[in-house]
């Protein structure tokens, strides 16, 4: 009776210390001790069968009398190899003695000695082989009666039962943990709401709801009408709607905007799905929300492409016929140009017809790039370069109230372009800025490398990943609202008065720039000025441009102006025996970036006749609109000034003429000879024929 009651007690402490055990291993210990303390047994061995494959047995403790304690995991072994053991499991024979286990086990401990010193119980459920107990009493010779071993049945089944539990709550674990990481991983924020007539009360987000809308979950859930509240105003009657099938048991997907906490707006694919039919007019629902802004955006961007592309087709097609009529009328105006005298009355009214009409295939012209009408030369060209051309042709129109921004970056890729349709795109933005801003402002250009990758979202379909070179035009207007950006580069979309603009400027822009496979973005607020970036494929890697003569320090530079190679040599050679620092350039557009860059140390600009009174004219306003002092003096061959005079158009700038003298040259530029010439320059130089 006594030795029952003490079973009963050890029993009762097994149970609790395995009801407390986290682990399996926790559980094989509380075995050890309950056998080798409680029932007095000399050494105990727990196997367990492997969480991955329950066909295998591992080792997790061996203990004996003296308490010392070891797990030899590396100790292992298949249940399919002991056909002795399979027979004890399939049999219902609930143990069995170690003529069996000795050999079995040989590997880990010495031959137990007589087979009453030894016993094998199986811990199992009606359902799974969980392990083994192993009892080896041959260090004390102690024997292991039937009697007992059959008392070791009920301690057993205890043992099985608490083992199946922790491997149940591990297993519970593990399978919340692989829900979790899935639940983690997944792009999309999950859910789960009960919907009712008049609420949505929600119960579970996913983490993932944070990043899509800034809040975190468990501030969606303590916020009354949560979603109601982050949904477009103008997307919440369909919200509505989707709520009222959702009640009658129907599934549905549907795509609307939210707002995120940062105020941005998102567009989001919401897929609720309804677990049971609607009882008392509510219904529990699961869900995914997908942020699909990026594929929006992308959408709409094929959306404007196909309408450019449909309008561009139209309109080419219109302007190409339109331009062959206007060719006719301009060469019929012409001829009757020519019947007629200067002094005819109509003479004047023809002339201004011509140039309306001139005016008239301009605007074709352009129509025709906006359909891809006309064909281009490509060639490797520096943006650099390009942009430093085309600031002297603009600068003039932009007035003094407006300043330019312009810092070349080195090393920026070349691109493969057609340089006139490019140069037209740059000079559109320029002006749009310049409208933008009637008061004045800052017009920034910036032209520098990007590398673009799969996953850049402004990234369009059309468009590869790699190497491209970015030119960005800023200015600090009146910017423009999200409805004007959205329609800023359709054809003939205008802010301007009637009268005042074609609304073609910026959609051929888009045109050159999707011809020439590139894309091109803007940014704008209003009040806030408003930024164009050009995205144009690199031709190759990024080479380093020369940079324009500096401009040096000396105190009176000259800058020659000449198409002929060698004038311009021999006019620099004389001006160099004056003691001045001389730059040339080939034409007029060179030479307004020199004119640009040089500032005040420029002391005077000789520009040859030859170059056309239009380029003439511009070298003027441009100094003019600098406010530089420098002079602007002309040269010419000897016939030149005579034929100036016969059509009755005397140049009113100071002239010097071939072969030049200088000793003219410097009374021209007003330099003291006696101490500038260098006696030994002088007699090198050569008057040119």
């Amino acid at each position: 009776m006594e030795t029952r009651k003490q079973e009963l007690e050890v029993l009762l402490e097994f149970s609790r210390a395995a009801s407390a055990a986290g682990t399996a291993e926790e559980v094989a210990h509380a075995i050890s001790a309950t056998l080798r303390e409680g029932f007095g047994y000399d050494r105990v061995t727990v196997f367990l069968a492997d969480s991955e494959n329950d066909r295998r047995m591992r080792e997790v403790l061996d203990a004996g009398k003296s308490g010392d304690e070891g797990s030899t995991a590396n100790n292992s072994w298949l249940l399919d190899d002991h056909p002795e053991l399979l027979e004890l499991i399939s049999s219902g024979q609930e143990y069995i003695y170690s003529q069996h286990l000795d050999q079995l086990l040989q590997a880990s401990f010495a031959s137990c000695g007589a087979p009453a010193h030894c016993v094998s119980i199986p811990l199992k459920t009606p359902q799974n082989i969980l392990g083994f107990i192993w009892i080896d009493n041959s260090a004390s010779g102690r024997p292991v009666e039937e009697k007992g071993a059959r008392s070791l049945l009920s301690f057993a089944r205890q043992a099985a039962a608490n083992l199946q539990n922790v491997r149940l709550v591990e297993d519970l674990r593990k399978s919340e943990e692989r829900l979790r990481s899935l639940v983690t991983s997944l792009s999309e924020t999950l859910y789960t709401v009960r919907i009712g007539r008049g609420s949505v009360i929600p119960s579970f987000y996913s983490p993932q709801l944070q990043s899509l809308t800034g809040y975190t979950p468990q501030e969606a859930i303590n916020t009354p009408d949560f979603w109601r509240l982050l949904t477009h105003p103008d997307d919440r009657p369909q919200l509505e709607r989707v709520k009222e099938e959702l009640l009658k048991g129907r599934s549905l997907a549907i795509e609307y905007r939210i707002q995120h906490k940062n105020g941005e707006i998102r567009w989001v694919l919401d897929t609720p799905v309804p677990l049971s039919s609607p009882e008392e007019g509510s219904v529990r629902v699961n869900g995914s929300i997908l942020d699909i802004t990026d594929r929006k955006l992308l959408e709409d961007r094929l959306r404007r492409a196909q309408r450019m592309e449909t309008a561009g087709t139209l309109a080419a097609g219109v302007a190409h016929n339109f331009n062959n009529y206007l060719q006719i009328i301009i060469f019929q105006i012409g001829e009757a140009q020519e019947d007629l005298p200067d002094a005819h009355p109509a003479a004047k009214r023809l002339a201004e017809a011509q140039d309306t009409l001139n005016l008239a295939s301009a605007l074709a012209g352009q129509l025709m790039v906006f359909g891809r009408k006309t064909e281009g030369v490509r060639t490797d060209i520096s943006m650099e370069h390009l942009i430093s051309q085309t600031i002297p042709l603009i600068k003039p129109s932009l007035g003094k109230a407006i300043t330019i921004d312009y810092r070349p970056d080195r090393d920026v890729a070349m691109i493969s372009a057609d340089t006139a349709h490019i140069q037209q795109a740059v000079i559109n933005l320029c002006i749009n800025a310049r409208d933008a801003m009637k008061e004045g402002g800052v017009l920034t250009l910036r032209a520098q490398n990007a590398r673009i990758e799969e996953y850049d979202r402004n990234r369009p379909p059309h468009a590869a990943s790699g190497d491209y070179v970015r030119l960005q035009v800023h200015d600090t207007g009146v910017g423009m609202d999200i409805q004007t950006q959205e329609r800023v580069f359709e054809p003939f979309f205008t802010t301007k008065p009637v009268g005042q603009g074609t609304g073609l400027g910026l959609a051929v822009t888009y045109t050159i720039v999707a011809e020439h496979g590139g894309w091109i973005e803007v940014e704008s607020k209003p009040g806030k000025g408003t930024l164009f970036s050009i995205y144009l494929p690199a031709a190759h890697a990024p080479v380093s441009t020369p940079e324009r003569p500096p401009i040096k320090s000396a105190d009176r530079i000259v800058l020659v102006v000449d198409a002929d190679e060698r004038e311009r040599e021999r006019l620099a050679g004389l001006l160099e025996t004056l003691g001045l620092d001389v730059l040339t350039a080939e034409g007029a557009s060179d030479a307004m970036a020199v004119i640009w860059d040089a500032g005040e140390r420029l002391h005077a600009v000789i520009c040859s006749l030859a170059l056309g009174s239009v380029d003439v004219a511009q070298l003027s306003k441009t100094m003019r609109d600098e406010g530089t002092s420098a002079l602007l003096i002309l040269s010419a061959d000897k016939a030149v000034p005579r034929e100036l005079e016969r059509k009755g158009r005397a140049p009113d700038l100071p002239l010097i003429l071939k072969p030049y003298d200088v000793g003219h040259l410097a009374e021209v530029l007003d330099i003291d000879t006696r101490t500038s010439i260098s006696t030994d320059r002088m007699a090198e130089s050569v008057p040119s024929s």
